[in-house]
């Protein structure tokens, strides 16, 4: 019988600001943003939604380091990555350093669960613990009870409480050789956090013409702020002065009939899309409104990976050699579940060629008004990379609960 690599992904954020020069390679960051723009784009966006670009592809980057003949070249191609694969493990491990250099602001993990029955190679063993910071278990896979139980205490320790039950057991079956699970948590304040005594309940519109009442936070101070005939972006620093987090907000300024289709681009000569837009921030005095919320959602990525062009590695044709010398081994299951939320106090998300900012002298009596009142698309970004961590929309900040989806939205 075939037997079956299961990789779950998970991915974690919180917020925090400051904002320096970092010298890092940015190759890598731009492969996975141009995979996690697409993905975004296919994703079903019916509903609230989040997903981290940077935690799909770190998820199929600890699969690829494994592949061989055309499974490495459908994982490759599917992430967009021009850099040879021997590289691959290094490009990451300075990105993921940069990202977590500043503290415990954020932090990035990743774990290997193997069946006691399993011979994984030592070589993938150490890539996987030197290159992705993993930590490794022997697990026995036909006591499912027993071997989800340990996984998800790893999740909920690394998602701080904030995501159970991930590995469900009847995912896990006698054939179940490995899997591999990745996190990322962003756990931070606003540089300028919202006065609480400025929220108070306010109308949103929502897509379908309706309105609800949310809690709407407040506050007139410096941001990075960009404005043309079409939209409003703003970003708000997270608070860590290691990084150039910021949580931007992409508001237009007329209801679009698809709000991400608005600003994603699908020019090959353009790939980074919305993300251009970035480059136009300068500070600004700005008067602005958001709506405090909170969105988790779980995503099934085997119909996105399809979409990507990896299919031999969903497959008996998969080939994993470089993870056990075999090519018994392939993917059965792959999840992402992301939890984000906004309050006054900062930004909590579970599951990032240098642009420097200029930085312009402004006034307060020039102020800007922005106020989030009607769907906006969102993403946590680093400027120091630009890097996408997270990537989502809010369209009805009274929604609440885990959003469970297949990945691609309906034709």
């Amino acid at each position: 019988m075939r037997t079956l690599l299961q990789n779950l992904f998970l991915t974690l954020i919180t917020l925090g600001t400051p904002f320096r020069a970092f010298a890092v390679n940015e190759e890598l960051a731009e492969s996975i943003n141009q995979t996690g723009m697409f993905l975004y784009y296919i994703m079903d966006k019916s509903q609230n939604t989040v997903m981290s670009p940077l935690g799909i592809s770190t998820s199929l980057l600890m699969t690829y380091m494994g592949a061989k003949g055309n499974t490495a070249h459908q994982i490759a191609t599917g992430l967009h990555l021009t850099m040879p694969q021997k590289e691959v493990s290094a490009a990451y491990l300075s990105l993921a350093n940069h990202l977590t250099g500043g503290g415990d602001k954020i932090q990035i993990g990743a774990t290997m669960w193997i069946d006691e029955k399993s011979n994984v190679l030592e070589s993938y063993k150490s890539l996987i613990s030197k290159e992705f910071d993993g930590s490794i278990h022997s697990v026995n896979f036909r006591k499912p009870l027993i071997a989800a139980k340990n996984m998800n205490e790893w999740v909920y320790e690394k998602s701080d409480g904030k995501i159970s039950n991930f590995i469900s057991p009847s995912t896990l079956s006698s054939s179940t050789r490995m899997i591999l699970i990745n996190s990322l948590m962003l756990k931070s304040s606003w540089e300028s956090p919202f006065p609480t005594q400025n929220t108070g309940q306010q109308p949103f519109l929502r897509k379908d013409g309706t309105s609800v009442s949310c809690k709407m936070m407040r506050q007139s101070s410096e941001l990075y702020y960009f404005e043309n005939n079409d939209s409003q972006i703003v970003a708000l620093p997270i608070e860590n002065l290691n990084s150039h987090l910021a949580f931007v907000i992409f508001l237009p300024k007329k209801k679009p009939d698809d709000l991400y289709n608005f600003y994603y681009s699908q020019d090959e000569k353009k790939p980074e899309g919305f993300i251009s837009y970035l480059q136009h921030l300068k500070k600004a005095y700005v008067n602005i409104s958001i709506p405090k919320f909170i969105v988790s959602q779980k995503l099934n990525l085997i119909p996105l990976y399809r979409s990507l062009g990896i299919n031999d590695a969903l497959s008996p044709k998969a080939n994993f050699s470089g993870i056990d010398g075999t090519k018994n081994l392939m993917i059965s299951n792959a999840f992402q579940q992301s939890v984000l939320s906004i309050d006054e106090g900062g930004i909590f998300a579970t599951a990032a060629t240098s642009s420097s900012f200029s930085l312009k002298s402004s006034r307060k009596d020039d102020a800007a008004e922005f106020i989030a009142n009607r769907p906006f698309l969102y993403a946590v970004y680093d400027f120091d990379t630009k890097l996408l961590l997270f990537l989502g929309e809010c369209q009805d900040p009274s929604q609440t609960g885990i959003i469970k989806t297949t990945g691609r939205k309906s034709s």
